[in-house]
């Protein structure tokens, strides 16, 4: 069951992002050489207008074929206007578990996007910092490229 509702949330996602992007916010962070370190957070930094908007927030990692994982931990550390924060540890499973990777592969290049909050609204108005730390048991880890983190609105 748990991985029917998975291959749901995903198609949808896929729809979602391949059916004209529509994305309020999206912006790009690249990890220079492949290589994310610890101490290099991906920065993502957004205004936020309206607390009565119900988002999606998705992340789009780019990573190589070469990565040897099948999930990816992560630390996100989200700072509100207030500059109060909040730290999450978060598992992005980059395979379907069988060794195949998900999203879109082309050559040894691969993009997959990952729901890290479903229908949620914004506490705060403001400006709003996202960071994304690689949170694996290496202190280098080889063939993450980058992210985008997409911002959508829900109608």
């Amino acid at each position: 069951m748990k991985s029917f509702m998975y291959t749901i949330i995903v198609f949808f996602l896929f729809c979602m992002v391949g059916c004209g992007d529509g994305a309020s916010y999206s912006e790009t962070q690249s990890i220079p050489d492949g290589i994310w370190k610890y101490e290099e957070p991906m920065v993502f930094s957004f205004d936020v207008s309206s607390s009565d908007i119900v988002n999606d927030l998705v992340l789009s990692l780019a990573y190589g074929t070469g990565f040897g994982y099948q999930n990816l931990y992560v630390k996100i550390i989200t700072e509100y206007p207030s500059k109060k924060t909040i730290e999450d540890i978060v598992s992005l499973n980059l395979t379907d578990g069988r060794g195949s990777f998900k999203g879109n592969c082309s050559g040894s290049t691969c993009t997959t996007d990952i729901l890290l909050q479903e229908s949620f609204r914004f506490k705060e108005i403001g400006n709003h910092t996202i960071k994304i730390y690689q949170y694996s048991r290496e202190s280098e880890l080889q063939s993450i490229t980058g992210g985008t983190l997409k911002l959508f609105q829900k109608k």
